[in-house]
């Protein structure tokens, strides 16, 4: 196609060099590009069998799961899981909430969140005004929601939502960051973040305290901020 050869000749105000760039052309998008845009997906927590509602509360049930298809949940609810509950994420599904979620597990029976197939992408929540709560969770082996032109970077993902993460895993993330945290406040104490094959931790935009955590073999930053603000108290890095 012609496009493709296209070349912008522009001369920089002040400078009379002459200058190109070549057009990279941008494709049309599809008829249906709004039917099949994952982030506009309609909420399935009353198709799974994992999923239990009770007027605004969403239960994730006790048990061991596997879930091949990605789980959204709208706004309006609140988001449990107790100790003694394992997620497997496998066929690239990703848990999308855009209610606040609370995993409450406990030292001997941590929940769990990992992907046997290693193509499970992870947990994000997304703009939530409550606050999310992780204590006592094992996130292992997840990589990063990539639906079509919908990309995120980490293989957990807080946006616009105050979270606390308290005796937390986040082992082996095969993502970009482990756990991105973005225009949020957060605190995240007595967790341990290891193997990560890139970043394991990035904040942007957000503020939040980081205290008596771990941060082993990470395969890029430990913590990296990025306009942000944080409080960093008795941290070991490896």
């Amino acid at each position: 196609s012609v496009i493709y050869g296209l070349e912008l000749e522009y001369k920089i105000l002040g400078d009379g060099e002459l200058k190109k760039e070549k057009v990279i052309p941008w494709e049309y998008l599809d008829e249906d590009f709004l039917a099949k845009d994952f982030i506009r997906s309609k909420s399935n927590i009353s198709s799974l069998d994992l999923i239990l509602v009770k007027g605004n509360r969403v239960e994730i049930k006790t048990g061991d799961w596997v879930l091949n298809e990605s789980l959204i949940i709208p706004p309006g609810y609140e988001v449990y899981a107790n100790q003694k509950t394992t997620i497997d994420l496998q066929n690239e599904a990703v848990i999308l909430s855009y209610s606040p979620v609370r995993l409450v597990g406990s030292q001997l029976n941590p929940i769990r969140i990992y992907s046997s197939d290693g193509t499970g992408q992870g947990l994000t929540i997304l703009n939530t005004e409550k606050e999310s709560l992780f204590y006592h969770a094992i996130f292992n082996n997840l990589t990063n929601p990539e639906k079509d032109d919908w990309i995120l970077m980490g293989g957990v993902n807080i946006y616009d939502s105050p979270i606390t993460i308290s005796n937390v895993k986040f082992i082996q993330a095969n993502s970009e960051d482990a756990l991105n945290i973005i225009g949020s406040n957060y605190k995240i104490e007595n967790s341990i973040f290891q193997n990560c094959n890139s970043d394991c931790f990035d904040s942007d935009f957000s503020n939040g305290t980081i205290r008596n955590s771990s941060f082993m073999f990470c395969g890029n930053d430990c913590i990296d901020l990025g306009t942000s603000t944080a409080n960093i108290e008795s941290v070991n890095i490896f």
